[in-house]
This record gives C-alpha cells, structure tokens and sequence, in this order.
C-alpha cells in the first residue's frame, strides 16, 4: 500500500483527498468500546440503540456521531479557535457515565478517534487511516495519518487499548498536526463533515442541518449554502485577489499620503525662506516706529516737566501752615486730663450695680424654678387622688406578691387545657381508627398488607363475645391483641412481605369463603376455627383464664371491654367525652384565673397611686415654705436697687463731662494732622510726576536734541501725538511677526527653543508690557539683534532650500504615476474574478433552487424556490449572499418566505431539503459526510417517511454518507431508506462501557468489504 500522491486534488483536498470514511474506532471515548464500527460509503446509515430505560436515550449514539465529527475537523468544533476544549468533553468520565463512586473508575486522561478512509473505485489502492489524539489537557486534539490499514486488532479490549499508544507514535508526521491545521492538512479547504448534534459539549449554533432555519437570518443560510456546496475554496480565492487589489491601493495612498506630507514639509521650508525676507522686512518696519515713539514720548515729557515744576512752590507753602495748626492744638491737648479720684469712684459705683443686678437675677431664677415644680405637681395631683379612692390599703410589695402568684395560677390552667386539648385530639384520633378497625398494632399490620392487595381484619374487631362470657373470652384473646386475620392461602405471603417492617405482627389464616365473599362480610364465623383451637388451649377461672400447656395465666376485668368493635367504638366514644368535659373544665378554670389576675393588677395600680400621693403632698408642702423665704429677700434686694442705679449714675456724669472736651480737641488735631498728611502727599506726589517723566533718560535714548524731538512728533497726528504707545505696539507687533518667522510663539514660549531665541522672545515680552513711566528697561535693538543675526546666517541655506525642493517633487511624481497603474490592473483583474464568481455561485444557487424545487415536489408538496442576493464586499469585509427560502403552502398560493410564521414540521422538511438540494447541486460530493442527531422527531408520518427517501436519495446519488440518529418511533421507517443500520447498547448503568456495536448492511462493493473485514471481526463473539 502506498501513501497519497502529491497530485493537484491531493493539495486541494488535503491528505485524505476524495478518499471515502468505510470504519471507526475509539478509545477511551464516552461509554464507547474499541471495537471497530464499519461504515458504508455514499449511504444512509441510521444510527440508534437502545439505552438503561429500555428506549434509545442514553445508548452512546449521540457519543459516537460527535467522535466522527471531531475525526472529519466539523468547523462547529471550532478547533482552529479553541484548540478543540470542547472535544475534551467526549472522555470517558465515571460521573457522566452515572457510575457509583464506590466503582473506583477513574477519568480518562486521554483518548483516540481513529478513522480508515479508502478511495471509492479502488478501495485496495492507498488507503489512509488518520488517528486523532484527545486529552483532558492542552493540547486538547492533535492529529497523525498513516498510510495503509494502521489499527488496533488485537483479540481483547485490554490489549488493543495497549496497541493503541504504539500504533499513535507510529504515524506521521513526527510532530503531530495541530487543532488549528488539522482540517486544511487532513481535508483541504472545504469542509469534510457538516453536523448538527444535540448535545451540551460544544455550544449550539442555529444551522440548516439543525433544522432552525427559521432562527437563521438570510445571510447565515447564504454561508451555510456555500459551505455545503463546497465553493468555500472559490469564496477564498476571491478573498485573497481582493486582498492583493487593497495592498496596491494601499501602497497608492501610502504613497499619496507621503507625497503630501512632504509636499508639506516642503512647503514649510519655502515659507520659512519667504518668512525670513519678510522678518527683515518687519524689522526694518518696527525700527521707523520705535524713532517716531521716542520722538512723541520725549516732547510731551518735556512740556509736562515745564508745568510741574511752576505747581510745585504753592504746595510747600500750604504744608508750612497746616504744620503750625498740628503744634497748637497738640499743645492744647497736653493740658486736659480726666483726675483719678473721679474714674476710681464710677468704677466702684458700677461694682455695687452689677452685684445688686446679679442677686437680684439669681432670686428671681429661684423662684421661677419652685414655681415650675408647683405647677408641675398640680397636673399629677387630681389622677392620683382618683386612683387612691380605691386602694384596699394593702401595700405595694403585698399587691406585687398577690399579682405574681395570680399570673402563676393562670399559666398553669394554661397548661391544663393544652394537655386536655390533647388528649381531646387523641381520643378524636383513636375513635377515627377503631371505627375502620385500623387501631393500635394490628391497623398497622392491615395497612402494610393492603400495599400489597391482602385483605386484612383484626381478630378484636371480629370477636364480639357474649356479656356472660365476655371476662373470659376477653383474658383468652388479650395475648393477641394485634392480631389480623387473612385468607390463609396468602398467610405465608404476607409474612413474607412483613418480615423486616413490623417484627412481631401477628397473622392468623382463616379459610376462604367459597362464595368469593370478602373476609369483613363474614364477620365472627370467619374465625371460628381459631376461637374453637384457643378454647381447647385454655382453662376458665373466676379471676381470669390459664394455658395450661404454657404455664401462663391471664388476669381479667378489662375496663373499657377490648373485644368486638361495636363494643370498642362504644368505649371509645365514652372516652371521648370524658375527655371533652375535662377540657371544658380546663377552659372556664383559665377564664376565672384571668378574672382574678385582672383584679391583682388593678389593686396593685392602686397601691402604688397612694404611695406616689403621699410623696406629691410632702412635697408640695415643701415648697410653699421655700417660695415665703425667696419672696423675702427680692424685697429686700429691690428696695436697694434704686439708690445704688443713682449713685452709678452721678459718679459715670462726672466722668463723661470732661471726657467730652478731651475728645473734641482730639477730634481738631486729627483734622490738623490730616491736612499736613495730604499737603505733604500732593507735595510728594508733584515730586514723583517729575520724576516719572524721565527727561533725561528720554534724551539718551533719542540720542539727539529736543527740537529735533519737537520737530519729529509735529510731523505725527493729533492722535499718535496725545498717545505714543500706540507707535510702541506697532513696532512690538512687527517684531512678534518676525520672531514667528523662527518658530517662536510669544505667548507660550517653548523651553526647546535656542537661548538666543528664548532670550529675544522674553524681551520682546517685557519690550510690549512695559509702561515706560520711567523710561524703558528694554530696547528696541536688544529684542532685534538676535533676530538680524539668525536672518544674516540663513541667506546661503535659503538658496539651497529652494533648488532641493523642486528635484524631490518631480521624483515622487513619477513613482505616483507607476503605482496608480499597478492599482488599476489590479482592480480590472479583480473585477473579473467577482464577476465569474458571482455568476459561478448564482449558477450554484439556481441548481440547489432547481433541485430543492424538485424535491418538494416529489414528497408531494406546492414547488419551492431561492431567492438570492449579492452583496459585494467594501474593502476587506466579507462577501455576503443574502439567500431566502420560499414555498408555496397551498396549490394556487404564491411562494412564501421562510421567515413568515408556519408549523414547526413543516419549517423542519423545508430544512432538511435545502440541506439535500445543496448536496445534489456540489459537483465534487465524494468523501462528505453529513451527521443528523434526533432525526425525523417531532414529524408526522407523511413527511418523515419522504424525509428519509430524500436522505437515502441524495447519498446514493451523491456518493454522500449521511448519518442520522433515531428514536424508536423513526427507526421502523428509516430502515426502509436507510443503507446500513448502526445499534448501540448500554442495558445498564452499573456497567462503564458500551456492549460491542452492531451493524447492520450490505456493501455493494466486495473490495471495500474485504479491505476492514481482519479489523472489523476481531475482538467480537462468532454469530
């Protein structure tokens, strides 16, 4: 046997190529055993089993269509996302299995799912077996292949699971493939296997082969379509052209784009060239602007000068005059002065005063306070006179004894009608069950028997003795009071079913009546026999009966009578009643305690109103004497307060009358100090404007006479004239221009910059902000000289600047032209390609539209139809094909789409026929799989039976294998359809693995059958 060639389809199909699934086997996979599962190519296999419960669920054959999925890499898996975790799942696990802990069965670290693929002409020729590896941990699939039949066919489970590990290291390659290559290393580019399957080890995804069509938006069932169809291959080349045209065009802006960045670059250098003329430009400006500003600044200071200094003799002759005024009323001031003796004695005046005012304050407080309390006592008084009225004159410790001992009585007439109330319900619950005859022992006994359908009746309930013979009859039956009788044909059954449940019940077997008749019907007669043997076994007394056989005796006198159940219930009742009345008892008992605590409690009120009443009264009294005492001495404190208010007084007039005179001459002196202050200030002031006007400082800065000033600032206007700062701002905004020309932002200046350059920036700052009151601290040459240096040693570089830019422009034009050409052949290559494709897979469309037509109407339906879309992609996005299912639902009816509402069978069928229209319309089917879990449920008769011929259809003429589970209701029918029929078996959960799977079909060709036939048979029994 030789390996696969490395032939065209080989590369396109991957290592498997065309070759076709014929067997299976697993390790280690769920309940599966490694017995080989042959499979029948280009059929439909039903798959199902039967489980623990005696149906299909729980039979391993969801197990099985998973581990196949997993072997063909079903993208669902999405193994070349995840690394295959969720195929993890499909390990043998003891707790999924159901297994008892007590088993000691151990999880599966790692497992196999190998497959055995053959090519469908000659199936001898260069077959293929893959193994895939799957583990508990990363990595969680891997895969190998070998050429040939490569398998585990040793005789026993044990020994292949051995085999299995060698026969893995054997294959290639060395390294093995990853999840994420497996399919396109093992299958190519289209998918080997679709699936749905209902199971929680991967997640659910809407899909055709789900039958959720309806869950599905029309793009989705477009995707779906193209991968059924096998056109994944052709979407990609599409997708990798366009990639191609997006990288040219990419290149083209890139291109573009840089052009135009160092087009700006460029620029900038040009204007930094043409900044640096006009900054000379602008120097030159701001240097005419700052001559004129010193010319207007120099002549108004002078003229300004000249009136100052005319203003400034008048004021010195004002601050002499206001000084002589300050000396006299300083002197004024000296001479007044208020005399000690006459502050000392207001001082102590105001003393007494405040003494007087703070005793008086304290009394009245006082007695504010006893007469709040008398009042307060005056509101209690009157309910505690009320309350005393009915005191009995017990005290309050004996009236707290007596309400003590009265709540204790009540509590225990409490209790005596809770234990009446039960025995009340007790007695209630006996009468209950010795009218059913279902009392003591021997009902327990009886409802035991009847879960078993054994009529039972105690003996007690049966027997009614005579009065005369009752004291007798009553001693001979009392040791089997819990006695039932039962028909003795199923005496020994229903001990049987008693043994372990009731030790010690008792049963006594009475023949059948012939009649049919039940046991209770017959009454005492029924154990007549039973009576006559206890009889003879018993000797009578006057007190009682002895077993003479047993040396035993049985005292009579029972009171109530425990034999016959009229005589029973009788008693029964009598006790009732008994008990009723002593519960009635109970109940009036509790009311008169209640009465009587209610009396405690009040005398104890009582009590305790006319203790309080006698404390109030003391009180009271208390405070009356208290209230005379304070009345006294707030006479006595008022009839004082008048002298000493007029003494304070005459000794604070004294005081304040000289104290007025003191204050108005300092008032006067202020006044003159205040004035020597001001001329002195308006003296100064003159001072400080002549100074101000920086004469002098002018003249140097403008370098020649003031006439020449004077004659310069006529030539100005009225307004540069009156303001000259306006010619300073000129000239600060020209140089701030200039500065800009090197890349200079006065507002922010950025640390960055050249010191030369910070250090101008920073003066020309100050040179703008200055107010020049006493001349300015900047110039105009210390802000430009920077400036005229830089420009000076830029002239040579400008000339180079401008030739260089005009050689680097022409360059990029003509690359720009070149790739502009590359990118539009390659959007008219691409262009064509969409336009074959598209029409390639609207050809597709309009065959699995034709073919779905033809399949509806064949299972007796209206005619279906696809609508189809094309939605061209925008740059890298994906090409969407919006496909939308239509039926007619009636003959004359037009085609309705899917997304309108219709049963849930009938959106099933049209599923399945898509799905089916699909494969008819591939041209290149051979080696595909399809796997359907829980086939056919939830359909009626009609369209499940032409469900399954359309499946059997399509892979025979297809050469498709289609694989689909079902339930016991679908597998009579699949089997008229179906090819090949795999059965799974677990009959119970106390076993971890699977019986061996069977297999039922015949395979046409003698080469494929003989190809696994060794593999398959061994490790089976011989049929």
């Amino acid at each position: 046997m030789t390996a696969p060639t490395n032939s065209q389809e080989t590369l396109a199909r991957g290592v498997v190529g065309a070759r076709h699934l014929v067997g299976v086997q697993t390790f280690d996979i769920a309940r599966l055993t490694n017995h080989a599962v042959p499979l029948i190519p280009g059929a439909f296999v039903a798959v199902s089993g039967v489980g623990p419960q005696g149906d299909s669920n729980g039979s391993g054959k969801t197990s099985f269509l998973a581990a196949v999925s997993v072997l063909l890499a079903d993208p669902q898996w999405r193994l070349s996302i995840n690394g295959g975790r969720f195929a993890a799942n499909l390990l043998f696990k003891p707790d999924a299995a159901g297994l008892d802990p007590a088993q000691r069965f151990t999880p599966a670290p790692y497992g196999y799912i190998v497959g055995v693929f053959a090519q469908a002409a000659d199936p001898g020729h260069g077959p293929v077996t893959v193994w895939i590896r799957v583990s508990a941990s990363t990595p969680f699939v891997e895969a190998r292949w070998s050429p040939g039949l490569q398998v585990a066919d040793a005789d026993n489970e044990a020994e292949r699971i051995l085999q299995a590990d060698g026969l893995w290291q054997q294959c290639v390659p060395k390294k093995p493939i990853s999840a994420r290559r497996m399919a396109e290393v093992l299958y190519g580019d289209a998918p080997r296997c679709l699936t749905y399957l209902d199971t929680q080890m991967r997640p659910r995804v809407p899909s055709l082969l789900s039958q959720q069509m309806t869950e599905m938006d029309p793009e989705t069932i477009g995707d779906s379509l193209i991968a059924l169809a096998g056109l994944d291959t052709d979407i990609a080349s599409e997708t990798t052209q366009r990639g191609k045209f997006l990288e040219h065009e990419g290149e083209l802006a890139t291109a573009i784009a840089n052009d135009s960045a160092a087009h700006a670059e460029e620029e900038a250098d040009l204007a930094g060239v043409a900044a640096r003329l006009t900054a000379r430009k602008a120097i030159e400006q701001a240097r005419g602007f700052w001559r004129r500003y010193l010319a207007c600044r120099l002549h108004r200071a002078y003229d300004e000068d000249r009136e100052l200094e005319g203003s400034a003799g008048e004021i010195r002759q004002l601050v002499v005059d206001a000084e002589a005024r300050r000396d006299e009323l300083s002197a004024r001031l000296a001479e007044l002065r208020v005399p000690k003796r006459l502050i000392e004695t207001e001082k102590q005046k105001r003393r007494e005063r405040d003494q007087l005012r703070t005793s008086l304050d304290s009394v009245r407080s006082e007695r504010a306070t006893v007469t709040a309390r008398q009042a307060q006592l005056a509101t209690e008084l009157p309910a505690l006179r009320s309350l005393a009225k009915s005191w009995s004159g017990d005290s309050v410790d004996i009236a707290q004894q007596t309400v003590t001992e009265r709540r204790h009585d009540l509590a225990h007439a409490k209790v005596l009608v809770e234990q009446s109330t039960i025995s009340v319900e007790e007695a209630e619950s006996d009468l209950r069950l010795t009218e059913a005859g279902l009392s003591g022992r021997s009902g327990e006994t009886i409802r035991l028997l009847d879960e078993i359908g054994i009529e039972g009746i105690g003996v007690l309930d049966i027997v009614e003795p005579d009065p005369d013979s009752r004291d007798a009859w009553e001693a001979r039956l009392w040791p089997w009071r819990d006695a039932v009788a039962v028909p003795e044909e199923r005496l020994a059954e229903a001990g049987d079913h008693l043994a372990f449940r009731l030790p010690g019940a008792q049963l006594v077997g009475v023949p059948s009546d012939p009649r049919g008749g039940p046991l209770a019907s017959r009454g005492q007669e029924s154990v007549t026999d039973f009576l006559a043997r206890l009889s003879q076994q018993t000797d009578t007394h006057p007190g009682g009966v002895a077993f003479p056989d047993l040396n035993a005796f049985v005292v009579t006198g029972f009171d109530p009578p425990v034999a016959g159940r009229d005589s029973r219930v009788r008693a029964a009742r009598d006790q009732l009643s008994q008990v009723r009345e002593l519960l009635k008892d109970a109940q009036r008992a509790v009311l008169v305690e209640e009465s009587r605590l209610k009396l405690a409690e009040s005398n104890l009120q009582t009590a305790h109103a006319a203790a309080r009443l006698a404390e109030v009264s003391a009180e009271e009294k208390e405070l009356d004497e208290k209230l005379i005492d304070i009345d006294g001495r707030l006479r006595t404190f008022s009839e004082r307060q008048v002298p000493v208010e007029l003494a304070w007084e005459e000794a604070q007039f004294a005081v304040k009358s000289i104290q007025t005179s003191i204050d108005t001459t300092q008032v006067l002196l202020d006044t003159a100090q205040g004035d020597v202050a001001r001329q002195s200030a308006a003296r100064e002031k003159v001072r400080k404007q002549r100074d101000a006007l920086a004469v002098t400082t002018w003249l140097q800065l403008w370098g020649e006479g003031v006439d020449a000033a004077a004659e310069m600032a006529s030539a100005e206007s009225a307004v540069a004239r009156g303001r000259p700062e306006s010619l300073k701002r000129r000239s600060s905004e020209l140089l701030k221009e200039a500065l800009r020309t090197f890349g200079v932002e006065t507002d922010h200046i950025d640390e960055g910059l050249p010191s030369d350059l910070q250090e101008a920036a920073t003066l020309r700052e100050r040179f703008s902000d200055e107010t020049d009151s006493h001349g300015p601290a900047v110039i105009f040459d210390d802000v430009s000289a920077p400036l005229l240096s830089r420009i000076a040693g830029a002239s040579d570089n400008d000339r180079v600047i401008t030739t260089r830019v005009a050689e680097q422009r022409q360059i990029r034009e003509n690359v720009i032209a070149e790739l502009r050409a590359e990118a539009e052949a390659s959007a008219e290559v691409l262009q064509g390609l969409q336009e074959m494709l598209e029409r390639h897979i609207e050809g597709i469309f309009s065959l699995i539209s034709e073919a779905y037509h033809r399949l509806d109407v064949h299972r007796g339906g209206y005619g279906a139809v696809l609508d189809f879309i094309s939605v061209r992609p925008e740059g890298a996005g994906e090409w969407r094909w919006r496909v939308t299912p239509r039926w007619r639902r009636s003959r004359t009816g037009t085609p309705i789409s899917y997304q309108e509402t219709a049963n849930g069978a009938q959106v099933k069928v049209q599923a399945i026929q898509l799905v089916l229209a699909a494969m008819l319309a591939d041209s290149e089917p051979r080696g595909r799989v399809l796997v359907l879990d829980e086939l056919g449920n939830s359909l009626g008769e009609v369209n499940r039976r032409d469900t399954l011929a359309a499946l059997g259809k399509v892979a025979d003429e297809q050469q498709v294998t289609i694989l689909g589970t079902c339930q016991d209701s679908v597998l009579v029918d699949a089997a008229d359809y179906c090819g090949e029929l795999l059965w799974f078996e677990h009959t119970t959960t106390s076993e971890p693995y699977n019986q061996p799977t069977r297999a039922w079909g015949f395979d046409e060709n003698r080469a494929r059958a003989a190809l696994g036939a060794d593999w398959i048979k061994h490790g089976r029994p011989p049929i």
